[in-house]
C-alpha cells in the first residue's frame, strides 16, 4: 500500500488489535510505513513488519520533518498506549537510503508523547539516518520498555540503534544488541545507544557487543548527555581514542552506576574503556574494566538515589 502516512492503518482515535498480521512493503510518502497511531491503545502480538518504507523523499533536519517510523509511528497528546509482543522488524526503512545525517529516522519505531512495550520482539536490518530501530523525539515525555528483545544487524548513519531524546525514559530488560554497522565517517557518537540531554536510560541484564569499526573520531557504545543506570550487563566494545570510548557521558551532570556489570573494550590499541569525564558509581561489587586506558573516574557507593528521580528503579526491577 501507498499514501502519505500510515499506508496500512491510520488512525487517530479509538483502540486497535492485530494478531498474527504481515504488514509488508507499505510506502508512506510521511511518517509510518505501515502504521501511523494517535488513539489510546495499539496491540500488536505475533505480528511481522517487513520492507516498510517512511518518507521516500528528501526531508528537512528539523523535528517536524517527515519521515519518521519505518515501519510504525506513534504520537498524540492524548499519549498513545502501544503494547507489541513477539513481533518481528525485519528491514523497515526511515527517509532516504543516503548516507547523510540527517533526521529522517526511526528504522522501526518513531514515537513522540507515547508509551510502548516491546516484549520478546525482534528488530533487525532497519535503516536510519538516525536511530535505525528506536527513535524517540525530543520532548515526548516517552516511556519505551523492551523485555527480552534483540536489535541487530540494523544500519544507521549516526546516533545509535535507539536514539532517546531529551524528556523520554527508556528501559531495557534482558535485551542483546550486536552486529550494528555505523555509516558515519565521524561525529556519528553512539553506536547501540545515544541520548540527548534530560534523558533517562535503564539497562539491566543486557549485553552489547559492537563490530569493529574503522572511524576516525567520536565514536562510542553507549552514549549519553542524560542520566544512564547500567546493571548486571556486559558492554563490549571497539572505538578509536580519540573523543570515543566504550561509554560516554556527554556532561558532567551525567553519572553512569553499575552493579556487577563489565565493561570491556577488546582492541589492542589504547583506547578509553570510558570517555574523560565520566563518573563510574561503584556499587554493589561493580566489576570495572580491563584496559590500557582508564580515564573516567570510579566514585564508591553512591547507590541509586540520583537515578530514582528520573526513570523510577522500581519499575525496573518488577519488569
Amino acid at each position: 500500500n501507498k499514501g502519505s502516512s500510515g499506508s496500512a492503518i491510520c488512525s487517530n482515535k479509538g483502540t486497535i488489535s492485530c494478531t498474527d498480521c504481515i504488514f509488508s512493503n507499505n510506502e508512506s510518502t510521511g511518517n509510518g510505513g505501515a502504521i501511523a497511531f494517535g488513539g489510546s491503545t495499539l496491540t500488536l502480538k505475533n505480528c511481522s513488519f517487513d520492507n516498510n518504507v517512511s518518507g521516500n523523499t528528501s526531508h528537512t533536519t528539523s523535528d517536524t520533518s517527515d519521515g519518521k517510523g519505518g515501519a510504525i509511528w506513534l504520537h498524540g497528546s492524548s499519549v498513545p498506549v502501544a503494547t507489541l509482543t513477539a513481533c518481528v522488524f525485519s528491514g523497515n526503512r526511515a527517509g532516504l537510503e543516503g548516507d547523510t545525517d540527517s533526521k529522517e529516522y526511526g528504522g522501526a519505531i518513531a514515537m513522540k508523547t507515547a508509551e510502548v512495550t516491546a516484549v520478546l520482539c525482534e528488530f533487525t536490518g532497519s535503516k536510519g539516518n538516525r536511530g535505525s530501530a528506536l527513535m524517540m523525539l525530543s520532548g515526548g515525555g516517552g516511556l519505551f520498555k523492551a523485555d527480552r528483545c534483540s536489535f541487530h544487524n540494523n544500519f544507521q548513519y549516526s546516533r545509535g540503534v535507539c536514539y532517546i531524546l531529551s524528556q523520554n525514559v527508556a528501559m531495557f530488560n534482558q535485551c542483546s544488541f550486536y552486529d550494528q554497522q555505523l555509516r558515519g565517517v565521524s561525529g556519528a557518537w553512539g553506536e547501540q545507544m545515544h541520548g540527548g540531554g534530560d534523558t533517562g536510560i535503564c539497562i539491566n541484564n543486557c549485553s552489547f557487543n559492537s563490530t569493529k569499526t574503522s572511524y576516525t573520531k567520536q565514536i562510542a557504545g553507549l552514549n549519553t548527555n542524560g542520566w544512564l543506570l547500567l546493571t548486571n550487563s556486559t558492554v563490549i566494545g571497539q572505538y578509536p581514542s580519540n573523543d570515543g570510548g566504550v561509554v560516554r557521558m556527554g556532561v558532567e551532570q551525567s553519572r553512569l552506576s553499575m552493579a556487577n556489570s563489565v565493561v570491556v573494550n577488546r582492541s589492542t590499541s589504547d583506547v578509553s574503556v570510558l570517555q574523560k569525564g565520566t563518573s563510574l558509581y561503584n556499587d554493589y561489587n561493580a566489576v570495572g574494566a580491563v584496559n590500557t586506558s582508564f580515564t573516567g573516574t570510579v566514585v564508591d557507593s553512591q547507590q541509586f538515589s540520583i537515578f530514582r528521580r528520573k526513570c523510577k528503579l522500581e519499575e525496573l526491577v518488577c519488569m
